[in-house]
């Protein structure tokens, strides 16, 4: 069983580290060896659904880090939300945060979240989640007060 057995988390994302780090398990983080940007393009415009390129960006992120840590466990993962059948990117900024928030604000969204986990270059587990979100309707005053409480995590 590999529960509680040490592993390599393949991501850059501070919130992962953070939600398994307070969950006592025992992990390094190794940044991807891969384009994220550049792939979640390619596979956009091969037209995959939202959960196809979660799990295939999860897929290749562990992928790209199983071939440098032999016998180990690497664990990828990837969340992409889908709002009114289009992907939203990353914001890059407070602008685009207040931007985003605005057009999600009253509507239905999907988050798809995937993680996969390899061992020796070999795929061993793969799952993907979907949640349906709705925001309710947000004031501008909310929206700007969220934004000043959460522009280091920006």
């Amino acid at each position: 069983m590999f529960f509680n057995k040490p592993f390599v988390l393949a991501s850059s994302s501070n919130s992962r580290y953070k939600i398994l780090k307070n969950n006592h398990l025992f992990f390094t983080v190794k940044k991807p060896m891969c384009d994220e940007g550049l792939l979640k393009n390619k596979l956009i415009k091969k037209k995959l659904p939202a959960n196809k390129i979660s799990l295939e960006l999860a897929r290749l992120k562990s992928k790209s880090i199983s071939k440098l840590n032999k016998n180990k466990l690497v664990v990828g993962s990837d969340t992409v939300i889908e709002l009114n059948g289009a992907l939203l990117s990353k914001v890059k900024n407070l602008e685009e945060a207040k931007k985003k928030l605005i057009k999600m604000s009253g509507k239905e969204h999907s988050l798809y979240s995937s993680a996969s986990v390899f061992i020796n270059q070999r795929e061993v587990w793969k799952k993907t989640q979907k949640t349906k979100i709705k925001i309710r309707k947000l004031s501008s005053l909310e929206i700007d007060e969220y934004i000043l409480k959460n522009k280091k995590n920006i």
